[in-house]
This record gives structure tokens, sequence and C-alpha cells, in this order.
């Protein structure tokens, strides 16, 4: 049987050290990358633009936000990191406030637009 060898001035841990938590912003960022993998940068171009003057869905990925159509004679409201619809797709306002909910019905309508973001504005303006 073989005894354990001593480690010559190591230390005893003490202490564990709690994982840094991300910020919810961070969260999001990370749940944006994940699902939209090899088609990030097209899904960061639409939300975030090219600079501060450029066309950005959600420039501050806000999942509070809110366009109300309805104040320029449209319908519906955009809603959440994305901007989805309440009058064009199965979902309320509020649920599109649920950020994971908002990324993952983005992604799929991204997809069901053989990877285009046709249905958006900022999608249109860049050509992505």
């Amino acid at each position: 049987m073989l005894s354990p060898v001593p480690i010559i001035g190591a230390q005893e841990i003490t202490e564990v050290l709690p994982t840094p938590k991300l910020s919810e912003k961070d969260q999001i960022i990370a749940e944006i990358q994940r699902v939209f993998g090899e088609h990030s940068e097209k899904a960061f171009l639409l939300l975030l633009g090219k600079d501060n003057k450029s066309c950005a869905e959600n420039r501050m990925l806000d999942k509070n936000a809110v366009n109300n159509n309805y104040n320029w004679g449209g319908v519906g409201r955009d809603c959440g990191i994305f901007q989805i619809s309440d009058y064009y797709h199965p979902y309320t306002c509020e649920q599109m406030k649920d950020w994971k909910l908002n990324i993952n019905y983005a992604w799929r309508m991204f997809k069901n637009d053989n990877y285009h973001f046709s249905r958006w504005s900022c999608g249109k303006e860049y050509g992505i």
C-alpha cells in the first residue's frame, strides 16, 4: 500500500471561493451566443447596430423594451430583446419579456427564414 506523499510548502485550502455570478445582461449575451452559435455576429449586429448612430433593434439589450407601433399608426407592440411583435406572433408582450423565450423564438424565426433577419427593419437594412 502506498502512503501519501506530503507536498512540501503546500497550504491547506480552508475556503472555497464562490463562482462569480454573471449579471443579467451578461447572461443574455451568453444565451444569444449559445443559441445563435455561428450566427451570433449577425444577431448582435441586428440588436446593437454598427455604432451608436446606426440601425439597432435593441441597443441596450433591454428585456423589457417595448415599441408601441400604435403610436405611429402601425399595429401591435414589439417586445423584449429581439422586439417580437405581439400582433403577428403567438406570444403576449409580457411573455416576450422572458428573455430566454424571446431569444429562442427569435432563433426559430431566423432559422425558418433561411438564416436571415428579413422580418426585422435593421435586418433588411444590413441585408442579414
